[in-house]
């Protein structure tokens, strides 16, 4: 896979949108088990039955109860958590106080407006609330934010949302700071953790052109270190991973321009990536942490073989044998795919509804494209894909791709207007054999077989990559 500007991985901000949820009946309340924190509340209006709730260990769902809208979840905490409340594509950021019974009313027809919370941590989750609807009215996705086309502009624009976000946490601050000090504190570095956040996705697309500023990329630097990396409390936020991620992937960026390189392979770009994680977190509990959720995030992206050092050195130092104990069940489920292991004998029809599995290959190289219409970086591969496609035309090999359109006529619609042609099947979207079998979580993704239907290679190169040479290096082809 050649990575060009390195691909980065910009989780900029969960911007919370609008959620919903209500009280209670009080007899029900005090049947739950004693020494729980109660969720409960009805979300009028809300057309869907189930809520997630997200921690940063954990996820799991609450059942709406009636047409009414009510719900009850009991969490058993015995500290101060944040949640992430979520239903359909409407998110919420809850503060949750052991033993505390949180009441939330709300009408998701205008659910910021609508919204009420009762109970010991009601002032929290009042500012929540508050932060949310000042980022959404400052108009982040905006040709007048980080879509300027004008550095002061876009600083003009982060200062005022800075400006108001401190204004509010320091109103609360003033009433309320004897009850929720550590909380205060917390969200100190949740606005520094979005500032910095906002700088980095402005300035990622002008990092590597001629548009380079120094001073602004020495206070993307004063900004990121204003957030202290170490301090383990962080982990309470979902958010903090996607910071972590941006900082990496912005100083490897940095590291590139000034040196003038690319990263070629998955491999290259871990290991770099690594590099960087090891520099940033040093305090032992978040640095476990960190490189837990980073070896995850690899594994499901780009394949175990892509990790593996940095899976070895997460062995060395990690003392949670539950995290370790999960990794090596991914690696081993991963084994599955190794090279010289045989591909599952996956079924797909093309467009006239010809069905063709991998069997009918055998004898030939199978290299397959797993793509789909909408794919940004697919359709960056479809030039190199042709190229490739008439150089290998008689050569003992197929050249297959495999959509995961959900919508047929999508698929249907862009093989006629790119005028693609050779083998063009249709899985019919994400649950599939193929899929299922690679545990694939990103396209585009290639995947290398022999002639036997057996694995050279699970995550391939890809087209605009080095897969030439790996294709006339292959006996027989």
């Amino acid at each position: 896979m050649k990575i060009r500007n390195l691909v980065l991985l910009v989780f900029v901000i969960s911007i919370f949108a609008f959620s919903c949820k209500n009280n209670q009946k009080k007899k029900e309340v005090k049947e739950v088990e004693p020494g729980t924190t109660i969720l409960s509340g009805q979300l009028k209006n809300y057309k869907n039955n189930i809520i997630i709730l997200k921690t940063t260990s954990s996820t799991d769902t609450i059942y709406i109860k009636n047409d009414a809208g009510d719900f009850l979840k009991t969490i058993k905490t015995d500290f101060p958590i944040y949640v992430d409340f979520i239903n359909d594509n409407n998110n919420l950021i809850l503060y949750l106080l052991p033993k505390d019974e949180l009441i939330i009313n709300a009408d998701c027809f205008d659910f910021n407006k609508t919204v009420k919370f009762k109970g010991k941590s009601q002032p929290a989750n009042e500012y929540l609330n508050s932060f949310i609807i000042t980022i959404k009215n400052a108009g982040i996705n905006s040709e007048n934010f980080i879509y300027s086309s004008k550095f002061e502009t876009f600083k003009t624009s982060l200062q005022n949302l800075i400006s108001q976000l401190e204004t509010v946490l320091n109103d609360f601050s003033k009433k309320h700071n004897k009850d929720f000090e550590e909380f205060i504190n917390l969200e100190i570095e949740r606005i520094k953790m979005l500032k910095a956040s906002l700088m980095i996705s402005y300035y990622n697309p002008i990092l590597r052109t001629d548009k380079k500023n120094a001073d602004f990329e020495k206070e993307i630097e004063s900004a990121i270190y204003s957030v202290d990396m170490n301090n383990s409390k962080l982990l309470m936020f979902s958010d903090f991973k996607n910071f972590g991620f941006n900082i990496i992937n912005y100083k490897m960026n940095i590291e590139l321009r000034n040196s003038r390189r690319e990263l070629k392979s998955a491999p290259e770009y871990t290991e770099m990536f690594f590099k960087y994680a090891k520099e940033i977190y040093t305090e032992k509990d978040i640095k476990e942490e960190m490189f837990y959720v980073f070896i995850k995030e690899f594994l499901n992206y780009y394949g175990p073989e892509s990790v593996y050092e940095a899976y070895l050195d997460y062995k060395s130092f990690t003392s949670s044998r539950e995290h370790l104990s999960e990794l090596n069940n991914i690696f081993e489920e991963f084994s599955k795919t190794a090279p010289g292991k045989e591909c599952i004998n996956w079924k797909f029809p093309d467009k006239n509804g010809k069905v063709y599995s991998l069997s009918d290959f055998k004898g030939k190289y199978v290299y397959i494209d797993v793509w789909a219409s909408w794919c940004g970086p697919c359709r960056t591969e479809i030039p190199y894909l042709k190229v490739l496609k008439e150089k290998f035309k008689n050569k003992n090999i197929a050249i297959i791709g495999i959509s995961v359109d959900e919508n047929r006529n999508d698929w249907l619609n862009f093989l006629e207007s790119q005028n693609l042609a050779g083998i063009q099947l249709y899985a019919g979207g994400w649950n599939n054999d193929l899929v299922n079998f690679f545990k694939i979580n990103g396209i585009p993704r290639f995947i290398l077989l022999d002639k036997e239907g057996k694995i050279i290679n699970a995550n391939a190169e890809r087209p605009s990559g080095n897969i030439e040479k790996v294709l006339n290096s292959l006996e027989g082809i």
